[in-house]
Protein backbone atom coordinates (compact mmCIF):
# COMPACT_ATOMS: atom_id res chain seq x y z
CA UNK A 1 0.00 0.00 0.00
CA UNK A 2 1.52 3.12 -0.87
CA UNK A 3 1.75 5.91 1.22
CA UNK A 4 0.44 9.25 0.34
CA UNK A 5 2.65 12.73 -0.24
CA UNK A 6 2.51 14.70 2.58
CA UNK A 7 3.54 18.28 2.32
CA UNK A 8 6.03 19.15 5.86
CA UNK A 9 3.15 20.54 7.79
CA UNK A 10 1.13 17.55 7.58
CA UNK A 11 -1.23 18.20 4.66
CA UNK A 12 -1.67 15.73 1.83
CA UNK A 13 -1.30 16.40 -1.93
CA UNK A 14 -4.75 16.04 -2.83
CA UNK A 15 -5.65 18.77 0.33
CA UNK A 16 -2.59 20.86 -1.15
CA UNK A 17 -4.71 21.54 -4.65
CA UNK A 18 -7.98 21.96 -3.05
CA UNK A 19 -6.34 24.52 -0.62
CA UNK A 20 -4.70 26.57 -3.47
CA UNK A 21 -8.09 26.76 -5.45
CA UNK A 22 -9.81 27.46 -1.99
CA UNK A 23 -7.14 30.20 -2.03
CA UNK A 24 -7.51 31.24 -5.53
CA UNK A 25 -11.57 32.07 -5.49
CA UNK A 26 -10.55 33.72 -1.78
CA UNK A 27 -8.64 36.12 -3.68
CA UNK A 28 -10.65 36.76 -6.72
CA UNK A 29 -13.54 37.51 -4.19
CA UNK A 30 -11.36 39.84 -2.44
CA UNK A 31 -10.26 41.63 -5.68
CA UNK A 32 -13.68 41.06 -7.11
CA UNK A 33 -15.67 42.82 -4.18
CA UNK A 34 -14.76 45.93 -4.01
CA UNK A 35 -14.92 46.90 -7.81
CA UNK A 36 -18.12 45.66 -7.24
CA UNK A 37 -19.93 48.13 -4.54
CA UNK A 38 -18.89 51.27 -2.69
CA UNK A 39 -16.19 49.83 -0.50
CA UNK A 40 -13.13 51.09 -2.94
CA UNK A 41 -14.85 54.68 -1.95
CA UNK A 42 -15.29 54.02 1.82
CA UNK A 43 -11.37 53.00 2.46
CA UNK A 44 -10.23 55.96 0.07
CA UNK A 45 -12.06 58.85 1.71
CA UNK A 46 -11.44 57.19 5.31
CA UNK A 47 -7.78 56.61 4.79
CA UNK A 48 -6.65 59.15 2.00
CA UNK A 49 -9.11 61.95 2.81
CA UNK A 50 -9.64 61.06 6.79
CA UNK A 51 -13.29 62.01 6.06
CA UNK A 52 -15.01 59.40 6.43
CA UNK A 53 -16.93 58.46 9.78
CA UNK A 54 -19.02 55.17 10.96
CA UNK A 55 -21.46 57.99 11.94
CA UNK A 56 -22.01 58.15 7.69
CA UNK A 57 -23.08 55.10 7.39
CA UNK A 58 -25.60 55.42 10.19
CA UNK A 59 -26.60 59.23 9.06
CA UNK A 60 -27.33 58.13 5.03
CA UNK A 61 -28.54 54.28 5.83
CA UNK A 62 -30.25 53.98 9.25
CA UNK A 63 -32.59 57.50 10.25
CA UNK A 64 -35.78 56.60 10.14
CA UNK A 65 -38.12 59.22 8.12
CA UNK A 66 -40.32 61.21 10.56
CA UNK A 67 -41.98 64.34 10.12
CA UNK A 68 -41.00 67.30 12.37
CA UNK A 69 -43.55 69.34 13.93
CA UNK A 70 -41.55 72.18 14.94
CA UNK A 71 -40.23 73.96 12.32
CA UNK A 72 -41.36 75.16 8.66
CA UNK A 73 -39.06 75.56 5.64
CA UNK A 74 -39.82 78.31 3.17
CA UNK A 75 -38.33 79.09 -0.03
CA UNK A 76 -37.27 82.01 -1.70
CA UNK A 77 -36.42 81.25 -4.58
CA UNK A 78 -35.30 84.11 -6.75
CA UNK A 79 -37.65 86.38 -5.03
CA UNK A 80 -36.25 90.14 -4.21
CA UNK A 81 -36.16 92.00 -1.07
CA UNK A 82 -39.39 93.42 -1.06
CA UNK A 83 -41.25 89.86 -1.58
CA UNK A 84 -39.23 88.39 1.62
CA UNK A 85 -40.57 91.37 3.68
CA UNK A 86 -43.52 90.99 2.10
CA UNK A 87 -43.86 87.33 2.87
CA UNK A 88 -42.31 88.08 6.94
CA UNK A 89 -45.42 90.39 7.45
CA UNK A 90 -48.05 87.86 6.45
CA UNK A 91 -46.12 85.38 8.50
CA UNK A 92 -46.47 87.07 11.79
CA UNK A 93 -49.76 87.79 11.48
CA UNK A 94 -50.48 83.93 12.61
CA UNK A 95 -47.93 83.98 15.46
CA UNK A 96 -44.76 81.99 14.49
CA UNK A 97 -42.61 81.75 17.11
CA UNK A 98 -39.28 83.00 15.72
CA UNK A 99 -38.92 83.63 11.91
CA UNK A 100 -34.63 83.21 10.80
CA UNK A 101 -33.79 84.31 7.41
CA UNK A 102 -31.19 82.58 6.05
CA UNK A 103 -30.31 85.50 3.33
CA UNK A 104 -27.85 87.88 2.41
CA UNK A 105 -29.21 91.00 0.73
CA UNK A 106 -27.57 91.91 -2.36
CA UNK A 107 -29.41 95.55 -1.91
CA UNK A 108 -27.65 97.11 1.13
CA UNK A 109 -30.33 99.92 1.03
CA UNK A 110 -33.32 99.42 4.24
CA UNK A 111 -36.87 98.84 2.88
CA UNK A 112 -39.50 100.79 4.31
CA UNK A 113 -41.12 96.95 4.98
CA UNK A 114 -38.69 96.26 7.28
CA UNK A 115 -38.92 99.37 9.15
CA UNK A 116 -42.62 98.55 9.76
CA UNK A 117 -42.59 95.21 10.41
CA UNK A 118 -39.85 96.21 13.54
CA UNK A 119 -42.33 98.32 14.98
CA UNK A 120 -44.50 95.13 15.63
CA UNK A 121 -42.34 92.23 15.83
CA UNK A 122 -38.65 91.99 16.23
CA UNK A 123 -38.51 87.74 16.85
CA UNK A 124 -36.48 87.62 13.47
CA UNK A 125 -33.11 86.56 13.13
CA UNK A 126 -30.82 87.59 10.44
CA UNK A 127 -28.12 85.70 8.74
CA UNK A 128 -24.71 87.44 8.93
CA UNK A 129 -21.38 86.80 8.18
CA UNK A 130 -17.65 87.03 9.82
CA UNK A 131 -14.73 88.36 7.97
CA UNK A 132 -11.36 88.98 8.79
CA UNK A 133 -9.36 91.63 8.88
CA UNK A 134 -7.24 92.17 6.12
CA UNK A 135 -4.08 93.68 8.32
CA UNK A 136 -4.66 90.83 10.91
CA UNK A 137 -5.88 87.40 10.22
CA UNK A 138 -6.70 86.55 13.42
CA UNK A 139 -9.32 89.84 14.02
CA UNK A 140 -12.68 89.29 12.90
CA UNK A 141 -15.39 91.08 12.73
CA UNK A 142 -19.50 90.89 11.89
CA UNK A 143 -20.61 91.67 8.23
CA UNK A 144 -24.47 92.33 9.62
CA UNK A 145 -27.07 92.93 6.80
CA UNK A 146 -28.49 96.85 7.09
CA UNK A 147 -31.69 95.19 7.57
CA UNK A 148 -30.71 93.32 10.64
CA UNK A 149 -29.08 96.13 12.51
CA UNK A 150 -32.69 96.41 14.90
CA UNK A 151 -33.32 92.55 14.63
CA UNK A 152 -31.53 89.78 16.04
CA UNK A 153 -28.48 88.45 13.92
CA UNK A 154 -26.30 84.72 13.99
CA UNK A 155 -23.19 83.89 11.60
CA UNK A 156 -23.87 81.25 9.15
CA UNK A 157 -20.49 80.49 8.44
CA UNK A 158 -19.53 76.55 8.35
CA UNK A 159 -16.94 74.79 10.50
CA UNK A 160 -13.44 75.33 9.56
CA UNK A 161 -12.16 71.67 9.70
CA UNK A 162 -14.93 70.14 7.64
CA UNK A 163 -13.66 72.48 4.81
CA UNK A 164 -9.44 71.90 5.77
CA UNK A 165 -10.89 67.85 5.51
CA UNK A 166 -11.68 68.26 1.91
CA UNK A 167 -8.95 70.14 1.18
CA UNK A 168 -11.57 73.29 0.80
CA UNK A 169 -13.32 71.51 -2.27
CA UNK A 170 -16.21 69.42 -1.66
CA UNK A 171 -16.59 69.78 2.45
CA UNK A 172 -18.80 67.82 4.25
CA UNK A 173 -20.93 69.18 6.97
CA UNK A 174 -20.79 67.84 10.04
CA UNK A 175 -20.29 70.41 12.82
CA UNK A 176 -20.96 73.63 13.94
CA UNK A 177 -19.62 76.37 15.66
CA UNK A 178 -22.15 77.72 18.39
CA UNK A 179 -20.24 81.05 19.13
CA UNK A 180 -17.12 82.34 17.72
CA UNK A 181 -15.12 85.30 19.06
CA UNK A 182 -15.18 88.18 16.97
CA UNK A 183 -14.07 92.11 17.73
CA UNK A 184 -11.13 91.34 20.47
CA UNK A 185 -12.78 89.17 23.63
CA UNK A 186 -16.68 89.78 21.82
CA UNK A 187 -18.28 86.30 21.26
CA UNK A 188 -21.29 85.99 19.13
CA UNK A 189 -23.34 83.48 18.63
CA UNK A 190 -24.75 80.84 15.71
CA UNK A 191 -27.70 81.71 13.31
CA UNK A 192 -29.13 78.53 14.56
CA UNK A 193 -28.25 79.31 18.78
CA UNK A 194 -29.92 82.83 18.23
CA UNK A 195 -33.02 81.34 17.17
CA UNK A 196 -33.07 78.48 19.67
CA UNK A 197 -32.49 81.31 22.15
CA UNK A 198 -35.77 83.18 20.96
CA UNK A 199 -37.80 80.24 21.05
CA UNK A 200 -36.87 79.18 24.38
CA UNK A 201 -34.97 80.87 26.52
CA UNK A 202 -34.54 78.46 29.43
CA UNK A 203 -34.01 75.35 27.72
CA UNK A 204 -31.31 77.72 25.68
CA UNK A 205 -29.62 78.32 29.39
CA UNK A 206 -29.43 74.38 29.76
CA UNK A 207 -28.13 73.67 26.43
CA UNK A 208 -25.20 76.96 26.84
CA UNK A 209 -24.02 75.00 30.15
CA UNK A 210 -23.51 71.55 28.35
CA UNK A 211 -22.56 72.76 24.98
CA UNK A 212 -19.20 72.45 23.36
CA UNK A 213 -17.49 75.55 20.96
CA UNK A 214 -17.61 72.69 18.22
CA UNK A 215 -20.83 70.35 17.96
CA UNK A 216 -21.37 67.33 15.70
CA UNK A 217 -24.74 67.97 13.99
CA UNK A 218 -27.16 65.18 14.83
CA UNK A 219 -28.69 64.85 11.33
CA UNK A 220 -32.11 63.44 11.89
CA UNK A 221 -34.44 65.20 8.78
CA UNK A 222 -34.15 65.24 5.24
CA UNK A 223 -36.08 68.06 3.55
CA UNK A 224 -39.08 66.19 2.51
CA UNK A 225 -39.51 65.40 6.36
CA UNK A 226 -40.05 69.24 6.63
CA UNK A 227 -43.82 71.48 5.59
CA UNK A 228 -42.04 73.66 3.24
CA UNK A 229 -43.95 75.79 1.41
CA UNK A 230 -42.91 78.40 -1.63
CA UNK A 231 -42.79 81.91 -0.83
CA UNK A 232 -45.93 82.89 -2.73
CA UNK A 233 -47.79 80.11 -1.07
CA UNK A 234 -47.35 82.64 1.98
CA UNK A 235 -48.27 85.79 0.57
CA UNK A 236 -51.37 84.30 -1.42
CA UNK A 237 -52.58 82.66 2.32
CA UNK A 238 -52.32 78.99 0.46
CA UNK A 239 -51.57 77.29 4.06
CA UNK A 240 -53.46 77.47 7.54
CA UNK A 241 -52.60 78.94 10.93
CA UNK A 242 -51.42 75.94 12.57
CA UNK A 243 -48.75 75.49 10.26
CA UNK A 244 -47.09 78.73 10.94
CA UNK A 245 -48.61 79.46 15.19
CA UNK A 246 -45.89 78.40 17.61
CA UNK A 247 -43.33 77.35 15.14
CA UNK A 248 -39.71 78.17 14.09
CA UNK A 249 -40.04 79.77 10.65
CA UNK A 250 -37.05 79.59 8.56
CA UNK A 251 -36.96 81.35 5.08
CA UNK A 252 -33.96 80.43 2.37
CA UNK A 253 -33.41 79.34 -1.05
CA UNK A 254 -34.09 75.67 -2.09
CA UNK A 255 -33.88 76.09 -5.23
CA UNK A 256 -35.82 78.19 -8.04
CA UNK A 257 -38.35 76.48 -7.29
CA UNK A 258 -39.64 73.31 -5.19
CA UNK A 259 -38.26 70.18 -6.77
CA UNK A 260 -36.16 71.86 -9.27
CA UNK A 261 -33.49 68.68 -10.43
CA UNK A 262 -29.40 69.40 -10.30
CA UNK A 263 -28.96 72.48 -8.30
CA UNK A 264 -25.91 72.80 -6.79
CA UNK A 265 -26.07 76.86 -5.74
CA UNK A 266 -26.51 76.83 -1.68
CA UNK A 267 -26.51 72.69 -1.56
CA UNK A 268 -24.23 70.91 0.26
CA UNK A 269 -22.59 67.50 0.99
CA UNK A 270 -23.32 66.31 4.80
CA UNK A 271 -23.53 62.47 5.98
CA UNK A 272 -27.42 61.68 4.98
CA UNK A 273 -25.75 61.52 1.82
CA UNK A 274 -26.44 57.96 0.19
CA UNK A 275 -23.51 58.05 -2.42
CA UNK A 276 -20.04 57.29 -0.63
CA UNK A 277 -18.29 58.49 -3.51
CA UNK A 278 -18.53 61.89 -2.20
CA UNK A 279 -14.88 63.12 -3.69
CA UNK A 280 -15.90 62.69 -7.09
CA UNK A 281 -17.03 65.92 -9.22
CA UNK A 282 -20.15 64.13 -11.14
CA UNK A 283 -22.09 63.48 -7.94
CA UNK A 284 -24.76 66.63 -7.02
CA UNK A 285 -24.33 67.65 -2.78
CA UNK A 286 -27.56 66.36 -0.73
CA UNK A 287 -28.62 69.22 0.72
CA UNK A 288 -29.67 72.96 1.21
CA UNK A 289 -27.79 75.15 4.03
CA UNK A 290 -31.19 76.04 5.39
CA UNK A 291 -32.31 72.38 5.51
CA UNK A 292 -28.43 71.87 7.26
CA UNK A 293 -29.56 74.48 10.08
CA UNK A 294 -33.24 73.53 10.32
CA UNK A 295 -31.48 69.83 11.85
CA UNK A 296 -29.13 71.95 13.89
CA UNK A 297 -32.29 73.75 15.13
CA UNK A 298 -33.96 70.86 15.71
CA UNK A 299 -31.13 68.69 17.56
CA UNK A 300 -30.98 72.30 19.68
CA UNK A 301 -34.69 72.14 21.00
CA UNK A 302 -34.95 68.20 20.88
CA UNK A 303 -31.92 68.40 23.15
CA UNK A 304 -30.55 65.46 21.11
CA UNK A 305 -26.67 67.05 20.84
CA UNK A 306 -24.45 63.96 20.43
CA UNK A 307 -21.90 63.08 22.60
CA UNK A 308 -18.08 61.44 22.05
CA UNK A 309 -16.99 58.75 23.54
CA UNK A 310 -14.16 59.14 25.68
CA UNK A 311 -10.09 58.27 24.06
CA UNK A 312 -9.50 56.52 26.97
CA UNK A 313 -12.64 54.20 26.49
CA UNK A 314 -12.06 54.00 22.58
CA UNK A 315 -8.26 53.31 23.24
CA UNK A 316 -9.33 50.45 25.75
CA UNK A 317 -11.40 48.80 23.42
CA UNK A 318 -8.82 48.64 20.62
CA UNK A 319 -6.26 47.68 22.97
CA UNK A 320 -8.44 44.49 23.85
CA UNK A 321 -8.71 43.97 20.28
CA UNK A 322 -5.19 43.66 19.61
CA UNK A 323 -4.56 41.62 22.47
CA UNK A 324 -7.21 38.63 21.47
CA UNK A 325 -6.06 38.98 18.35
CA UNK A 326 -2.17 39.05 18.46
CA UNK A 327 -3.03 35.91 21.05
CA UNK A 328 -4.80 34.23 18.54
CA UNK A 329 -3.03 34.64 15.41
CA UNK A 330 -0.09 33.11 17.50
CA UNK A 331 -2.06 30.40 18.43
CA UNK A 332 -2.71 29.93 14.27
CA UNK A 333 0.84 30.03 13.42
CA UNK A 334 1.40 27.13 16.00
CA UNK A 335 -0.68 24.73 15.21
CA UNK A 336 1.14 23.52 11.34
CA UNK A 337 -2.68 22.80 10.33
CA UNK A 338 -3.87 25.78 10.44
CA UNK A 339 -1.07 28.29 9.54
CA UNK A 340 -1.07 26.89 6.14
CA UNK A 341 -4.55 29.06 5.63
CA UNK A 342 -2.87 31.73 8.56
CA UNK A 343 -3.57 34.37 5.80
CA UNK A 344 -7.08 33.68 4.43
CA UNK A 345 -7.95 32.84 8.50
CA UNK A 346 -6.44 36.04 9.58
CA UNK A 347 -7.87 38.61 6.91
CA UNK A 348 -11.29 36.86 7.64
CA UNK A 349 -10.84 37.50 11.39
CA UNK A 350 -9.72 41.37 10.62
CA UNK A 351 -12.70 41.77 8.72
CA UNK A 352 -15.02 40.44 11.45
CA UNK A 353 -12.64 43.39 14.00
CA UNK A 354 -14.09 45.89 11.20
CA UNK A 355 -17.46 44.88 11.86
CA UNK A 356 -17.81 44.74 15.32
CA UNK A 357 -16.13 48.33 15.29
CA UNK A 358 -18.65 49.90 12.91
CA UNK A 359 -21.48 47.62 14.41
CA UNK A 360 -20.22 49.40 17.85
CA UNK A 361 -20.14 52.62 16.10
CA UNK A 362 -23.81 52.48 14.94
CA UNK A 363 -25.09 51.07 18.74
CA UNK A 364 -23.53 54.15 20.11
CA UNK A 365 -25.07 56.05 18.06
CA UNK A 366 -28.38 55.26 17.86
CA UNK A 367 -29.14 54.34 21.45
CA UNK A 368 -26.97 56.67 23.49
CA UNK A 369 -26.12 59.11 21.28
CA UNK A 370 -22.36 58.91 21.56
CA UNK A 371 -19.87 59.31 18.28
CA UNK A 372 -17.04 56.85 18.63
CA UNK A 373 -14.33 59.82 17.18
CA UNK A 374 -11.20 57.54 16.62
CA UNK A 375 -8.30 57.85 14.19
CA UNK A 376 -6.50 55.44 12.26
CA UNK A 377 -3.41 54.25 14.12
CA UNK A 378 -5.42 51.69 15.68
CA UNK A 379 -7.02 50.51 12.47
CA UNK A 380 -3.57 50.54 11.35
CA UNK A 381 -2.42 48.52 13.89
CA UNK A 382 -5.24 45.91 13.34
CA UNK A 383 -4.68 45.99 9.61
CA UNK A 384 -1.42 44.72 10.16
CA UNK A 385 -1.22 42.87 12.64
CA UNK A 386 -1.50 39.45 10.92
CA UNK A 387 1.90 40.50 9.42
CA UNK A 388 3.79 41.56 12.51
CA UNK A 389 2.90 38.51 14.45
CA UNK A 390 4.14 36.24 11.54
CA UNK A 391 7.15 38.50 10.97
CA UNK A 392 8.19 38.00 15.21
CA UNK A 393 7.35 34.30 14.80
Amino acid sequence: MTKETQHPKGISQPQRKVGKFVKLIFVLLVIAFPLQTQVTDLIYYHLQKNAFFVSDIFFSRFVSNKKNQNIILINMGESRKVDVATCVQKLIEYSPTVIGLDIKFADSQQSLYFQEIKKKYKKIVFASDIISNSDNENMRTLKIDEEAGDFYHGFTLFNEQDIEETDNQFPIIRRFNYKKQVEKEKAYLHFCMSITKLFNDSLFTQISKKINDVEYINYQYKQEDFTVFEMSDIIEDNFQKKDIEGKVVLIGYLGTYLGEKDVISDRFYTPMNEDYSIHQINTIPDMFGVVIWANVISMLLEQKLIRELSPITGYGIFLILIIFNTILFTLLTNNKRLDYWYFELTLSITIINFLVITYLGLWLLSNQTIFWNYNNLPLYTLLFLPFIVKILR
